[in-house]
């Protein structure tokens, strides 16, 4: 066999590696997602009514929920999974410490006053909020840390606000990667990391309890 042959063999079963890692990866993702919807229940009936989901992408689904309760308008679910079917892509999200996450987006009936954020102080999330926070052109408090490698930062005056969010996500801040309160959109943002143990119930319990919060007097005295 000449050189030719090997490199010609040596390519297609390159390709064929990809293409049953792409599938495997894939269905590996669905059957992932579907898991994981079933066990969202409590939290997506605790959000609301009137649910609509898609895929949008490999790894990403979406669920939007029109009719919310209590303080939430309306809520967008964003179910996000690690690219399991690109080999490469996902190597490099695990180096950098991305793993399967889930990120609620509630619209609120009425604004917080001010711009708080409690979150992971490491990795991207972190960096993003520090960020948006620097950019605003907000005076802000000074970062402040809690347990499980967890930051509070916030608007100046949001002191307050951001111990409320810790007393509230206290003992839920294992799954915790972020939960703001941004007063532009006006909106609700939280993003929990996907662990098999996640007690969706409290998390849901959590959500509705930190939207009655920030869009209630809480926020404005």
């Amino acid at each position: 066999m000449g050189l030719a042959e090997i490199i010609a063999w040596a390519v297609m079963a390159f390709a064929a590696g990809g293409v049953f890692w792409f599938i495997a990866g894939a269905l590996r993702n669905r059957r992932r997602a579907d898991r994981e919807l079933a066990r969202l229940e409590p939290l997506l009936e605790r959000l609301g009514a009137d649910r609509a989901g898609a895929w949008v992408a490999p790894g990403t689904l979406r669920i939007s929920i029109g009719k919310g309760r209590s303080a939430i308008a309306r809520s967008t679910v964003v179910l996000l999974l690690e690219p399991r079917e690109v080999g490469v892509l996902w190597l490099i999200n695990r180096w950098k410490g991305r793993r399967d996450l889930l990120v609620i987006r509630c619209s609120l009936r009425r604004a917080p006053q001010r711009w708080a954020e409690l979150f992971r102080s490491t990795g991207t999330i972190g960096a993003q909020v520090r960020s948006a926070l620097a950019k605003s052109g907000k005076p802000l408090t000074s970062e402040r840390s809690f347990p499980n490698e967890l930051s509070g930062l916030g608007e100046r005056g949001s002191d307050a606000l951001i111990d409320r969010l810790w007393e509230i996500w206290a003992s839920r801040c294992r799954f915790v990667l972020r939960v703001g309160a941004r007063p532009t959109e006006p909106e609700l943002v939280v993003a929990i990391a996907l662990h098999d143990d996640v007690d969706w119930p409290a998390i849901a319990s959590a959500v509705t309890e930190t939207a009655e919060t920030i869009a209630g007097d809480f926020a404005r005295r």
